[in-house]
């Protein structure tokens, strides 16, 4: 790749073909790196068909009760891991939910009986079927609950590093 003076940007040009659909081309002409991947197979690598799974947690700072605020340990344990594994966050959607209860996000993609975090929703074709794999009742949610089987699943499945 050629590098660019200094001070100097690459041009992105957006155009609109007469079909309305919006296409961004690069300095060199010809669509994006992105456009170029998805055009091959487009059924299998549609965006609108990629569902991702779902990792609930807990907001960094809550209160319960009167003093002072606090914090998830095993909520902080899965943010580590996701800052010491970045790439997963492609894999991912990331949720934030109030430490109060009940949790209606949560309970509606695993049952009020699993509300509590870190949880991971496992998307319909998400690969997983370890003993950290649990399937809410009722529901048939694959989902994966606690810093340590999450650790172990994503370490099961992208080869992260384990949990020691």
């Amino acid at each position: 790749m050629q590098s660019q003076p200094p001070g100097t940007q690459r041009k992105i040009v957006i155009d609109r073909p007469a079909s309305g659909r919006t296409r961004a081309s690069g300095a060199r002409g010809g669509p994006p790196r992105s456009d170029r991947i998805l055009a091959r197979g487009r059924a299998a690598w549609s965006l609108e068909r990629l569902e991702r799974d779902t990792l609930f947690l807990l907001k960094h700072r809550f209160v319960d009760g009167p003093g002072t605020a606090f914090y998830c340990p095993e909520c902080s344990e899965v943010n580590g891991l996701l800052h010491y594994h970045p790439e997963l966050r492609h894999s991912v959607d990331v949720r934030y939910v109030e430490f109060q209860r009940p949790r209606p996000e949560v309970i509606a993609r695993v049952g009020e009986a699993n509300q509590s975090c870190p949880v991971l929703v496992l998307a319909a074709g998400s690969p997983g079927e370890g003993p950290e794999v649990k399937r809410a009742e009722g529901q048939g949610t694959r989902f994966v609950s606690g810093s340590r089987d999450i650790g172990n699943h994503w370490a099961n499945r992208f080869g992260t590093s384990r949990p020691h």
